[in-house]
């Protein structure tokens, strides 16, 4: 009986030069196929808000399709505050008046701002006449330092870049606050649980693209496609346009 003749695998009939050029070339063909992914997925998500935005399809209907789909969330608004000090110069009667104003008032360059920031004073830190005020007539201006909350919104998909974006929102107000005379400083941001509770318009929403789903949260693009398909059909509990007598497009 003839001894059995061994079967060459691919590999060892490859030279490594082979082997290097296949593995460049695999590793160009991934990143090819990862980002048309990841566009795909940005594409997706913007047309499943726009569905929704247009009342195609309604909101459970939306966030179960992006759940399905490895998707980020529908983007949410966010309530978020932060304590801070508010020093700033006011003209006033007397001391009493200025630390009395200074209690529930603050000044109104903070009202003007936009995008909108709210400002809650807390309780007073320091009242006093400001340098070269008692050489002024009339009302003598003084330096206030009120600790304060503040408030302002962001729209996010997650709660850091509610964060984020609010703090870039009051950083960005401070150099006019400055040229105004007025400072906020010892900002320490508080966490902001949940988002707000509140249905948003999703006209203006933006899908960033760095928030793609990565290939192992979606195995089978189309098989998930036919797990939600239609995402919101006929019924009595669903947002319109869908109800008794009318069906999906």
């Amino acid at each position: 009986m003839l001894p059995a003749t061994p079967i060459s695998t691919a590999a060892e009939t490859m030279t490594d030069g082979s082997v290097l050029d296949q593995v460049r070339a695999l590793h160009a063909e991934t990143i090819t196929a990862i980002e048309k992914r990841q566009a795909l997925a940005v594409d997706a998500r913007r047309a499943l808000i726009a569905s929704l935005r247009n009342r195609l399809i309604c909101r459970p209907g939306c966030e179960d399709a992006l759940a399905a789909w490895g998707l980020p969330p529908l983007p949410q608004r966010w309530t978020v505050s932060a304590d801070a000090q508010l020093s700033y110069t006011r003209a006033h009667t007397n001391l009493e008046q200025a630390r009395e104003q200074a209690r529930w008032d603050v000044p109104e360059e903070l009202r003007q701002l936009q995008p909108a920031m709210v400002v809650y004073p807390r309780h007073v830190i320091e009242v006093t006449v400001a340098p070269c005020g008692n050489d002024q007539p009339g009302p003598q201006r003084f330096s206030i330092t009120v600790q304060v909350t503040l408030q302002t919104w962001a729209t996010a998909t997650r709660q850091a870049d509610a964060h984020e974006t609010a703090r870039t929102l009051v950083e960005g107000h401070l150099p006019a606050l400055a040229g105004a005379g007025i400072s906020v400083t010892a900002l320490t941001w508080q966490a902001a649980d949940n988002p707000d509770d509140v249905a948003l318009d999703y006209a203006n929403t933006e899908t960033p693209a760095t928030t793609a789903a990565q290939p192992a949260d979606i195995n089978d693009l189309t098989a998930a496609t036919a797990r939600v398909t239609p995402p919101c059909g006929p019924s009595p509990t669903c947002g319109a346009p869908f109800g008794p007598g009318r069906s999906a497009p």
